[in-house]
């Protein structure tokens, strides 16, 4: 706001008369004063001697002074108030009143209005009239400015009695590690249960860099990498997917698709009837695969995301069925995460969009997505840990329920176990030494779940 001002003031004195006359004869003004002295004695004892005369005007005629300052400031005079000769002032009194007589503003609404999206320190010029501004310790996104959060690791597993001091009539499960009314039978997504050891018999097959896997009810698939680089083909190796047992590798054949559909591969998923879903971050590309009784695989059919999106994880929800893809918008000033629900036909099309927050919010890119119901998870892959963001989607936005930091697993993929967990691979060897040739599992928090009969 950038006022001028005007300023008005109010005045008043209040005084009494005491006539002095003068000019008279020596005789006549002593017997003036004897009159005067006869009159105080008298008016002292009468209540007219507290009568005053107040003045509420200027000397010119008027009761109030107004003037207007413009600027940083000015002089304004407000005259004078003529008090006769001879007054006695018991009292004065003024009263100033200020009010803008004019105003302007500028409107801010926009991220760069702030200095850009993120959470960055940052001292510039707004736009409109306002000459300088700053922001410190907040973070800007959409066109609102809050404080910057303050993620920490610490929680609450309620993996102990001692967890909860007090759940009164509710149920603490510490297996399933949650607090409900009553014993829902579900997983807490701090909940990690025993790994699932993948093993062998005969020759060893190598194990170097696994990434994303995909469940295919009877078999699970990984891909398995070189080098800790996603920038190649990998082997699919076949596992039974309930004695965890090695099968062997599978073929792959690419019939009228790119061998690029399959490089930079950051997430996979089933779709059922022996199919799978593939994305590939770098080159953009989104493909659809079948596999055959025998374990292989062939491409079906390749999509390229538009410019200046990169799909980052692909989903299959099983409560309905729909298609979802985690979409990263590498684009200034923005840098979002997106949910959106797609059509198997056009998969890089979006049908519905959530937005998940920027990427400084998420802590960097994903690398796998599980949807269930209202229930997102998307994953955040680091070379030491995995970070899993939580969100809800049944209001038709998405929030953020928060998320939870899993230590020396950092993981490409997320794929759903259909049992009350998501399951994946630890993909860098330098942190993976408890979990070599295991599949992880984390519970998926969801209130519901889909298992055999």
């Amino acid at each position: 706001m950038s006022p001028s001002g005007t300023l008005t003031l109010h005045g008043y004195v209040q005084k009494r008369d005491i006539l002095v006359a003068d000019g008279m004869p020596m005789s006549k003004r002593s017997s003036m004063a004897l009159s005067l002295v006869i009159l105080f004695v008298v008016s002292s004892l009468s209540p007219l001697a507290a009568a005053a005369t107040i003045e509420t005007q200027f000397n010119d005629g008027t009761t109030s002074y107004e003037h207007t300052f413009t600027g940083t400031g000015g002089v304004g005079s407000a005259g004078e108030i003529t008090i006769p000769f001879g007054a006695h002032v018991t009292a004065a009194s003024f009263d100033l009143e200020g009010r803008a007589s004019t105003s302007s503003w500028s409107n801010l609404t926009s991220d760069s209005n702030f200095g850009g999206a993120g959470t960055n320190n940052w001292v510039g010029t707004p736009p409109g009239i306002l000459q300088y501004g700053m922001r410190s310790n907040l973070e800007v996104e959409n066109g609102d400015i809050h404080l910057k959060t303050q993620p920490t690791d610490r929680m609450s597993t309620f993996s102990s009695s001692t967890h909860v001091s007090n759940a009164g009539s509710a149920t603490h499960n510490t297996t399933g590690q949650f607090v409900a009314l009553s014993d829902q039978g579900f997983n807490g997504v701090t909940y990690q249960p025993p790994k699932k050891s993948l093993t062998y018999s005969g020759s060893a097959p190598s194990w170097n860099y696994p990434g994303p896997i995909v469940n295919l009810g009877e078999e699970i698939h990984v891909m398995m990498y070189s080098s800790a680089s996603t920038g190649q083909i990998p082997q699919i190796q076949r596992y039974n997917s309930t004695t965890g047992v090695y099968i062997g590798t599978a073929s792959v054949s690419y019939g009228s698709c790119t061998s690029s559909a399959i490089y930079y591969l950051y997430d996979a998923t089933s779709d059922g009837n022996n199919t799978a879903w593939l994305v590939s971050y770098s080159y953009r590309y989104v493909s659809k695969w079948s596999i055959s009784s025998s374990g292989d695989w062939s491409c079906s059919q390749y999509w390229l995301m538009s410019s200046p999106y990169y799909p980052l994880g692909i989903s299959v929800d099983p409560v309905s069925n729909e298609l979802f893809l985690a979409v990263y918008e590498s684009m200034s000033p923005n840098y979002y995460h997106y949910l959106w629900q797609v059509s198997r036909s056009f998969p890089t099309t979006a049908n519905l969009t959530y937005t998940l927050g920027s990427n400084t919010k998420l802590s960097g890119l994903g690398a796998g997505l599980v949807v269930e119901g209202d229930r997102v998870t998307y994953n955040k892959y680091a070379t030491n840990y995995a970070l899993h963001n939580y969100f809800d989607i049944g209001s038709g936005v998405s929030v953020h329920l928060g998320s939870n930091q899993f230590n020396n697993v950092g993981h490409y993929g997320l794929e759903n176990m259909r049992d009350g967990t998501y399951g994946y691979t630890c993909f860098h060897s330098s942190y993976c030494s408890a979990s070599s040739r295991k599949l992880v599992l984390s519970g998926s928090g969801i209130t519901h779940d889909e298992r055999s009969v």
